[in-house]
């Protein structure tokens, strides 16, 4: 894991890392609730937007990709 960003919300966090997938999981279960597949380089920065509703993640490609947050976890 290389970068965690923990929702406005706090109900849910996601992790980003060499492995090059993003994981949005639920913060109290510890359960994986998405998984994102799109860098082709490791990801080094994840936040959300204020709302929580969007995950802004950064590659070292320098891809910078806008996921939508499934509307029950944001």
């Amino acid at each position: 894991v290389n970068t965690l960003a923990i929702s406005p919300s706090g109900k849910t966090f996601a992790t980003g890392g060499a492995d090059r997938t993003i994981k949005l999981w639920h913060y109290d279960d510890g359960v994986v609730l998405a998984v994102g597949i799109g860098h082709s380089g490791n990801i080094t920065k994840l936040t959300y937007s204020p709302d929580g509703r969007m995950l802004i993640s950064v590659g070292d490609e320098g891809g910078i990709f806008m996921w939508s947050v499934p509307q029950d976890a944001a």
